[in-house]
């Protein structure tokens, strides 16, 4: 996928209302401009105007990342009252009756402070 400058896009947006919004004589537009190497095509220029029309911006939004549900406030309360109640329980016992992963114990016990996994 080809990334523009931000320079650029204001350029194709500038471009495609000129003309008449129409994605076929903006391209033509940008290739003389451009120089035909660096002219974007057509889904190039449907596919940023798309974006300029549902956000109002053409720069490109960070993906929010992978989703971590095992360290959640529930599943840290949830290990916090366990450990109170049996503190020389295996992590790995300890996993399989809280219904969480093992590395989640885990993680749970190595971050959260007061709790150490391989000394309790």
């Amino acid at each position: 996928m080809e990334h523009f400058t931000c320079a650029q896009r204001v350029l194709i947006v500038n471009t495609f209302y000129q003309n008449g919004e129409s994605y076929a004589a903006t391209v033509r537009r940008l290739r003389a401009i451009l120089g035909r190497n660096e002219a974007p095509n057509e889904s190039t220029v449907r596919r940023l105007m798309k974006k300029f029309f549902e956000t109002g911006s053409t720069v490109n939004l960070k993906s929010p990342g992978r989703r971590r549900p095992g360290r959640s406030e529930q599943n840290i309360a949830v290990v916090r009252d366990s450990v109170a109640v049996s503190p020389m329980k295996s992590i790995r016992r300890r996993s399989q009756q809280l219904g969480l992963r093992c590395s989640s114990v885990r993680r749970i016990l190595l971050y959260d402070p007061n709790y150490h996994p391989y000394k309790i």
